[in-house]
């Protein structure tokens, strides 16, 4: 079994800053994200060493429980003879220790390991000198039976550093990791809330990447995401709300349609358009272990196809009775052509209708000018040129 032990007891620079552990990083306390390792890779118990009991604490208590871990909240080391048998290995985290999931699960697949980072590299940055060459990267994995060790020992020591050197006494051997990692936030140590506010600015703006501005509203989305994911606690529970207003606008839109309202249709499509983009650019930011990528990749597809549902729907309702084959096939022809180019090359993308916020307000315009069916004509001509000459170009470039 793997049991995990983090830490809560080490207390910003600044004295009215708090815990260390409790600092926001990126949406998710720092003890948070590293609990959310620990899950990821399996861990079934949880000591966290505190001085005594916080909300913050109670918090990780009930997100830990619901993934169906154990919790042990202990002020003493004692607690992890307890917890920890000679047959399991122990996972521990440094204070201010931030990894990501995927490099986690990268460094801790093959066996009792203990992290290193260059020293040079590291130290300036806080990280706990190992040898003149390394430092101590804030994480390693130990055999149970070295837990038993400190019993040995005097019974204030600090307990992470202890298990540091037992661990280094015993063999276990040393991993390095790529100080590149240090430079892209991959993998940080944080002290102090400038720090948290640094590695926040830097994650979001790493993994919410702006959409090119032929996507304006895409492109805003992704910006207004941005900041507000830069503000938020839980861009999580954000990422879970917004789904859900997607959702009801997707299907206000098919109810607007449904009862003639054509015009309300498109703008709630467009609605829906702007909040699938933020759920995508949160789920760059959000990791999770309860949405598989290929279970999300799945619903974003079935979102999108929702969404020029809704917009193919809307077309035909706002069209006269007498012309409604000529806008089946318009529309037809026009979405048919916006889903099949890409899946040729990424560079056949359509610029300005592939968002399809711009695409629904456009139809919307036109739904009100009454000229919905010659606009709808158009446009899928105009598709089917672009596609044409751009299909055209690729083959002249790769002669």
């Amino acid at each position: 079994m793997l049991v995990a032990l983090i830490s809560a007891r080490e207390t910003t620079r600044q004295d009215d800053a708090g815990y260390i552990s409790d600092l926001p990083a990126a949406g998710a306390s720092i003890i948070a994200r590293q609990l959310d390792v620990a899950l990821s890779l399996g861990c079934e118990r949880v000591v966290c060493l505190a001085d005594g009991t916080r909300p913050s604490l109670v918090s990780l208590q009930r997100r830990a429980e619901s993934a169906g871990a154990r919790f042990i909240l202990s002020p003493h080391h004692n607690a992890l003879a307890g917890a920890v048998t000679s047959q399991d290995r122990l996972l521990v985290f440094a204070d201010g220790v931030i990894a990501g999931q995927a490099l986690a699960r990268e460094h801790f697949g093959k066996g009792d390991v203990i992290l290193s980072l260059s020293a040079d590299k590291a130290v300036p940055l806080g990280f706990e000198r190992m040898d003149r060459e390394r430092a101590w990267a804030g994480a390693m994995i130990l055999r149970g039976s070295i837990v038993d060790k400190l019993n040995d020992l005097p019974p204030d020591i600090d307990c992470i550093s202890s298990l540091l050197r037992l661990g280094l006494q015993s063999g276990v051997p040393i991993a390095a990791i790529d100080g590149e990692y240090l430079v892209s936030g991959d993998w940080s140590l944080v002290s102090e809330a400038s720090q948290a506010e640094e590695f926040s600015r830097r994650r979001i703006k790493g993994a919410i990447a702006r959409d090119s501005w032929l996507r304006p509203v895409n492109a805003l989305a992704d910006i207004a995401t941005s900041q507000i994911a830069l503000r938020s606690d839980a861009p999580g529970k954000l990422r879970i709300g917004l789904g859900f207003g997607a959702g009801l606008a997707i299907a206000g839109s098919f109810a607007a349609s449904g009862l003639g309202h054509a015009i309300a249709g498109l703008g709630l499509v467009a609605l829906g358009s702007y909040l699938l983009r933020s759920v995508k650019s949160l789920g760059q930011l959000v990791e999770t272990r309860y949405f598989p990528d290929r279970a999300g990749k799945w619903v974003n597809r079935l979102s999108h196809l929702l969404l020029d549902l809704a917009i193919f729907i809307a077309v035909i309702r706002a069209l006269p009775g007498y012309v409604w084959v000529d806008g089946v096939f318009a529309a037809t022809m026009l979405l048919g052509l916006l889903h099949l180019l890409p899946l040729v090359s990424d560079e056949l993308t359509v610029p300005l209708l592939s968002d399809r916020a711009i695409l629904g307000i456009g139809l919307a315009i036109g739904a009100g000018a009454m000229v919905i069916l010659p606009l709808t004509q158009m446009l899928a001509l105009a598709v089917m040129a672009y596609g044409m000459v751009q299909i055209l170009r690729l083959r002249l470039t790769q002669v």
